[in-house]
């Protein structure tokens, strides 16, 4: 499953962890990076030779709208299913 340009989900890398495409790095690790260490894409990428700024802000964008469905779901609980359908 690939959610957005460079990135993907698989069952079979990191137990189902969203990750940046063709690689072993979870969207995760560069969300922290970015937001608890305070490094723009540019400083992240520089991290990771092997990704460009373009593919930092990718995969950053994929992980912060993770975290805002995870907080609505926290806050109001999972959508239920509609009769009939």
């Amino acid at each position: 499953m690939h959610p957005s340009e460079h990135t993907f989900i698989s069952p079979w890398v990191l137990r189902g962890e969203p990750c940046v495409k063709d690689s072993r790095v979870p969207t995760a690790a560069l969300y922290a990076l970015n937001v608890e260490r305070g490094l723009g894409s540019g400083g992240v990428a520089a991290l990771y030779p092997g990704l460009s700024q373009d593919v930092v802000k990718d995969a950053l964008t994929l992980e912060r709208h993770l975290r805002q469905a995870a907080k609505v779901v926290a806050t109001t609980g999972p959508r239920q299913p509609t009769q009939g359908h």
